[in-house]
């Protein structure tokens, strides 16, 4: 209910401040943060002689190469990262290490057109991928689209479409349905997921230096079919504001609130209120903080940022404890603490960047579930990289 509040007020901010400027100026979508605005135009194409005006699509964007090292690529609790250098049980782990260098090559086109409509329309495409090169199981990739169409000079509404393909998550134990946990030993089994985001977005420029955002989105997560009762559809609802100060200070705070429904069953005939299986679905508070400087004097870099973040998942499952110990009545807490500092522009194209990341989950599981308990979910995780960006 509180989502569907969220994002009918969402609709309704978007729909009256969209009409409002159409009225005034003639009718007139971790996660990873790309830049897209790069510094120039890498070709023109145009329809017709230059002498009829703007050309029809500008066409700008980056080339950006990471390289990342990972202490932790599956989050594994300090109980397990001892059990794998055991070894025990083998079967338990499919990777050859639980820390790894990760390559990542990143593309960014970005194409402008002021032609298509009475204010400037921008199409944004995004491919990331993560490359394992200890550990290729890892392996996954990440696909962006964005239409923005500008309804005043600051404004503009956003519709976005991310797409992650089935990519290796770590291994979870499994049992066949209808078996009896008395006889029946547990498997462990590679769990796999896909996930597609649907978003639309406002951002609104008032008071001079500030900017307002909007968005609401449709998350749909699906799991590969020894899991599937994990599959899970997302409704969110995030605000955030942006203070500028021009050439030295940005500071954004954004909230974001998620309610997330889980299959929670797997078989025919099962029912959520019959099943067996567990039930994750879980409402979550998302709270963050940017702040970015950029002082003079530091040469070769231009600018730095710090960023924390603050997730907190509440299962929402109403099951006794016996009969959900990993959900029912459960809270995660996610802490986020990042670093990066970006250069200066390099032999007019080039761009570098340095950055590290910490992240600590901690959970309140009350219950146990044939050994795994609130430990089995905790994890520390830190990953440093260095970025070389081409812009064209």
């Amino acid at each position: 209910m509180r989502i569907s509040i969220v994002v009918a007020v969402l609709a309704a901010v978007v729909l009256g401040s969209f009409i409002a400027e159409a009225g005034i100026a003639g009718g007139r979508l971790s996660l990873p943060q790309p830049r897209w605005d790069a510094p120039r135009p890498l070709f023109a194409s145009s329809d017709g002689d230059e002498d009829e005006g703007p050309p029809l699509v500008e066409v700008s964007g980056s080339f950006a190469f990471q390289a990342i090292y990972d202490d932790n690529i599956l989050r594994y609790p300090g109980n397990w990262i001892e059990d794998f250098r055991r070894n025990d049980p083998p079967e338990k782990f499919e990777v050859e290490t639980h820390d790894d260098l990760i390559l990542s090559p990143r593309l960014f086109l970005r194409f402008d057109s002021n032609r298509l409509a009475a204010r400037e329309t921008r199409l944004y495409f995004g491919y990331i991928t993560w490359q394992y090169t200890q550990n290729s199981i890892k392996n996954n990739d990440l696909w962006l689209f964005r239409l923005r169409q500008y309804t005043a000079r600051r404004d503009y509404l956003e519709a976005s479409y991310s797409f992650s393909p089935p990519s290796y998550i770590k291994a979870l134990s499994d049992r066949e349905p209808f078996q009896s946990r008395a006889t029946t030993p547990l498997e462990w089994k590679g769990f796999k997921g896909v996930r597609h985001g649907i978003a639309l977005g406002y951002s609104k420029r008032m008071w001079g230096n500030y900017d307002f955002w909007f968005e609401g989105e449709r998350v749909l997560r699906f799991y590969n079919r020894p899991f599937m009762e994990n599959d899970n559809k997302e409704w969110n609802g995030s605000f955030q504001v942006t203070w500028n100060n021009w050439d030295d200070w940005r500071i954004r705070a954004k909230y974001q609130y998620s309610d997330a429904t889980s299959r929670a069953i797997d078989t025919v005939g099962e029912t959520r209120e019959t099943s067996d299986d567990g039930d994750g679905s879980y409402e979550r508070d998302l709270y963050e903080l940017r702040i970015r400087h950029r002082p003079d004097g530091l040469w070769p870099f231009k600018e730095f940022e710090i960023k924390g973040q603050y997730m907190g998942y509440y299962f929402t499952n109403k099951r006794p404890v016996w009969e959900d110990p990993l959900h029912s009545g459960r809270q995660d807490d996610v802490y986020y603490l990042e670093l990066t500092s970006g250069s200066e522009t390099l032999f007019d194209s080039y761009s570098f960047e340095l950055g590290y990341r910490y992240a600590q989950r901690t959970s309140s599981l009350p219950g146990t579930f044939e050994g795994e308990d609130a430990e089995d979910k905790d994890y520390e995780n830190n990953r440093a990289w260095v970025e070389l960006r081409y812009s064209f």
